[in-house]
Order: structure tokens, then C-alpha cells, then sequence
């Protein structure tokens, strides 16, 4: 972005943008005040007769994954006389994440073999299958799981269902359970 800073001072009207992150004024420093995380600012200013200025944000790569994130855009300090609508004086700025961040759904190793039974003697007839998140952890995710059975078995409380990893979870639990069979 250029701006005109040729014209006269008495012709253009400024206003200094700043961007800052989600928590833009709201985190509240140990004496009480506010503390405004600042990213990125600028002097935009409009020559008489232009009604409009665009702003360009340029996203810079970074090689960490990251999920969804968002910013504010907040208009401070103008200049000339000019006034910032209270109603229009800020935008949200979203940058969505990459679809790779949400990871790889593997079944953790320690739950390759499980083994169940017929509940008794204390032994509620249950086991679990972890599911875990590599090489990602933004985003819900939803996994939907399968025991493949022969249709009229009635050994499993369920045999299909959805495992949920919410945003930033790295492992999820599937509950096997195996139903008392009175077969003599």
C-alpha cells in the first residue's frame, strides 16, 4: 500500500490501523490495565475526494502447523478532524488453517490386541481402543469406527459409533463392550 503524502496536511485525513491478535485489549496486565498484543500497524491515508483506502495483510509462511486463527482490525488515531464510526471501526481477520493440520488417525500400539470376555466376577466385560492424532492437532475431527460382526450377533452393546477429537485433542477412546450371552 503507498499513500499520498505529497498532498497537504490540511487535504488528507489519516488513520493509524493496528492489527492485533484475538485478545486485543481483553488480557489485563497485573495493575489493572489493558495489554494489547500488537502484530502489525500502519499509516493509511486518504487524499481529498477518495471515500476509500485498502489495507493488504500479507500472511508470512511459517513452518510450524497452525490451525485457524483470527485478528482484529482496529482503526485508532486519525487525524484532520475526521471521526471512526464506533460501529465500523474494526474488522475480524481470519486466516483458515491448512487441511493437513488435522493430522493422521492411527490406533495407538497399545491397543492393536485387545482382548474381551464375558463380564463376571467383577469384570465388567469392557475394553478400550485408543485412537491418537500425529502430525496435526487443529480442527474436530470425527472417526467413525466399525465391528465387523455377523448380522445377527448380539455379542456387542454397539458395534459402530463416531470417536470425536476436538480442537487440540491428540487422542480419542473407543469403549468395546461384550454383552452377557445366557446360551446354554
Amino acid at each position: 500500500m503507498s499513500d499520498d503524502l505529497t498532498e497537504p496536511a490540511d487535504k488528507r485525513a489519516c488513520v493509524f490501523l493496528i492489527l492485533c491478535d484475538n485478545k486485543c485489549g481483553d488480557n489485563a496486565d497485573h495493575n489493572g490495565g489493558s495489554v494489547i498484543e500488537q502484530i502489525f500497524s500502519t499509516l493509511a491515508c486518504a487524499v481529498q475526494g477518495e471515500v476509500s483506502k485498502p489495507v493488504t495483510l500479507r500472511t508470512l509462511p511459517a513452518s510450524d502447523l497452525e490451525g485457524e486463527e483470527r485478528f482484529q482490525l482496529q482503526l485508532v488515531h486519525v487525524s484532520n478532524g475526521a471521526v471512526i464510526s464506533p460501529s465500523d471501526g474494526s474488522a475480524t481477520v481470519i486466516i483458515l488453517s491448512d487441511p493437513r493440520l488435522s493430522g493422521t488417525i492411527a490406533v495407538s500400539a497399545d491397543s492393536q490386541s485387545v482382548v474381551v470376555g464375558q463380564p463376571r466376577d467383577g469384570y465388567d466385560g469392557s475394553g478400550r481402543v485408543r485412537l491418537l492424532r500425529n502430525g496435526g492437532k487443529y480442527g474436530r475431527v470425527d472417526v467413525t469406527w466399525q465391528i465387523l460382526t455377523s448380522p445377527d450377533s448380539d455379542v456387542f452393546r454397539q458395534t459402530e459409533g463416531i470417536a470425536t477429537f476436538r480442537d487440540l485433542e491428540t487422542a480419542a477412546d473407543v469403549y468395546i463392550v461384550v454383552i452377557i450371552q445366557n446360551r446354554h
